[in-house]
């Protein structure tokens, strides 16, 4: 499987929240940041330094790789979380209100489904 066969975990986000974004940002490469991605990324900044410890008798990693050559997926999860018998549950780092692409506040949408039972993180 080659480069252009696999999707990005990120690109999936996109298209659930807006597909008309995540058009602009894969297809076209047009993203401008303002001031929501940027606190955003200032929430992602330990997220997205690779590493573990151990919390509360949990191993925590941060910027986990992830893949599937069967679903054609690549990604990395924030943080995963592994108890002690080793279940793992993803935590996701989101700032600020859920809203859809027009700015309205948004319901969970189905393809969050997928994440379950992933912990969120404000």
């Amino acid at each position: 499987m080659g480069d252009d066969d696999v999707i990005a975990l990120s690109a999936l986000q996109h298209w659930a929240y807006c597909p008309r974004q995540c058009g602009l940002i894969y297809l076209e490469q047009v993203f401008d940041d303002n001031v929501h991605t940027l606190r955003g990324q200032a929430v992602h900044a330990q997220a997205d330094r690779p590493g573990f410890e151990f919390r509360r008798g949990l191993r925590v990693e941060r910027a986990l790789p992830l893949f599937s050559d069967r679903l054609g997926l690549v990604g990395k999860a924030d943080t995963v979380e592994f108890e002690p018998d080793g279940t793992p549950y993803p935590v996701e780092y989101k700032h600020g209100a859920r809203v859809d692409c027009n700015g309205a506040n948004a319901a969970v949408s189905e393809p969050d489904s997928l994440l379950a039972p992933a912990k969120h993180a404000a």
